[in-house]
């Protein structure tokens, strides 16, 4: 593994299109994938695929377009299966339509998909689907091989047919039923996914592939077309199907570190979309440690299409089976991306080391930063002058770092509701109680109201 930390460096020429891919993806993990011909879809050379080893390709950088150190088995052009990574790019895609004012979170999804009205989706909001909250049954035991998610493959064409299962993705959805009660707990579930992907494609009026290319990988920069695969009706797979290289992944990743702001200046995901993927609903991380999914991230949440492994810490990851996470520190300022193929779907142990790995190396190069900061001056001899934050990074660091006592006085703290999640020692004092008394955060003077001025002494 190596890592690198440089200043800048020019952005990357975006060179071609969007292209889907139906042909067997780059990694091997899911082998039972089988090809189809379609003259609208170009697929990938055979050259492009890479040798099942269980670690495939890291990069780890902070401040600049992220450089990669691949083996000889991957190029910089070579593109890896990213798996579930492509629930968060849907994820964004999603609020980004949302912010443009094309869905709303409340809206159903039955009004938005006919078709899902007889579903167990029917009743669930698009907030539910974001959140993978809805009440639908699905289930996802990668050790089942008659599991949900397996015959979610059959239908997509990864698998070969079966008599049992509708023959396309959208078919299997509208058939899934309910088992819970819509807005409760959390459930890892891909359906929930590829349900989101329909949703954007029927409010935006564009396929995923399109949506996809205009709204995020033109808008990062990136360097090579990516891959998508789809299903024997031309569907495109949201939950996983996406096929990137290791560079450009690391452009989505410093894209979201920034928050949503890529490096061309462009907007990409909504301004809101990292701070409410952290802060959350008030409810989340109850509703996440109330699942039956093994996380392995006690206190953490999932919101937005993106998992928040700490309850406080703004670090959140994209993650996908046989190996792949997108690792992003906000207070860092440090992103880092790894692909691989491991031989089974899940390893704990892996999972652990690769997190504490990117850990380990956001905390070294942190105390770099604050080491050797960069100011706006140069202290002259004997004079004393105040660090000044030249980068958004470093004022974030600083509040989340802070020791000293910070107080909001004013009559209700409903305007800075969840500062105190990003700020450290911050208190509000005001004299309405949003929070009933529950955090430690608030405080409400037992004077009560301040005595008003007699009419002779106002002004």
């Amino acid at each position: 593994m190596r890592c690198w930390r440089r200043r800048r460096s020019p952005r990357p020429r975006h060179r071609s299109p969007w292209r889907w891919l139906r042909s067997r993806s780059s990694t091997s993990s899911r082998r039972a994938m089988t090809s189809r011909p379609a003259s609208s879809i170009t697929p990938a050379s055979s050259s492009s695929s890479p040798r099942a080893t269980p670690t495939a390709s890291w990069s780890c950088t902070t401040g600049a377009s992220p450089p990669s150190g691949t083996p000889q088995s991957m190029a910089p052009s070579t593109r890896h299966l990213l798996m579930s990574v492509t629930k968060t790019v849907v994820g964004v895609i999603a609020c980004a339509l949302v912010e443009d004012g094309v869905l709303a979170l409340d809206d159903r999804v039955e009004a938005i998909i006919p078709a899902l009205a007889g579903s167990g989706f029917a009743g669930a909001t698009v907030r539910d689907v974001l959140d993978m909250r809805t009440g639908v049954r699905f289930n996802e035991t990668y050790h089942d091989p008659d599991a949900d998610v397996y015959l979610m493959e059959h239908a997509c064409g990864w698998r070969s047919p079966r008599e049992d299962v509708p023959g396309s993705l959208r078919e299997f959805l509208a058939q899934l039923p309910r088992d819970e009660e819509h807005g409760g707990r959390f459930r890892y579930r891909s359906s929930e996914t590829n349900v989101l992907s329909w949703i954007c494609e029927v409010a935006s009026g564009q396929d995923l592939a399109t949506l996809i290319h205009e709204w995020v990988w033109a808008q990062i920069g990136a360097e090579f077309p990516a891959h998508i695969t789809v299903d024997p009706t031309g569907v495109a797979v949201g939950d996983g199907g996406l096929s990137a290289t290791l560079r450009d992944v690391g452009r989505l990743a410093d894209m979201l570190a920034r928050n949503g702001i890529a490096r061309s200046g462009a907007q990409v995901a909504p301004p809101w979309f990292v701070v409410d993927t952290l802060v959350a609903a008030e409810d989340s991380r109850d509703a996440f440690a109330a699942t039956n999914s093994p996380t392995g991230m006690p206190g953490g949440h999932y919101r937005n299409q993106v998992w928040v492994p700490f309850p406080d810490r703004s670090v959140f990851l994209a993650l996908g089976i046989h190996g792949q996470m997108v690792y992003v520190n906000q207070q860092s300022g440090v992103v880092g991306v790894k692909l691989s193929t491991w031989p089974t779907a899940q390893n704990g142990a892996l999972f652990y080391d690769t997190l504490g790995a990117f850990e380990s190396i956001s905390a070294a190069l942190d105390r770099y930063t604050h080491q050797h900061p960069v100011t706006h001056h140069q202290e002259a001899p004997g004079e004393a002058y105040p660090r000044t934050a030249q980068y958004l990074r470093e004022s974030r660091t600083f509040f989340r770092t802070n020791e000293d006592p910070i107080y909001f006085f004013g009559p209700t703290a409903f305007n800075l509701l969840g500062l105190d999640r990003w700020v450290c020692s911050f208190t509000y004092v005001s004299y309405y109680d949003p929070w009933d008394g529950m955090s430690p955060a608030g405080h409400v003077p037992r004077s009560g109201r301040a005595p008003r001025p007699s009419p002779a002494r106002r002004r």
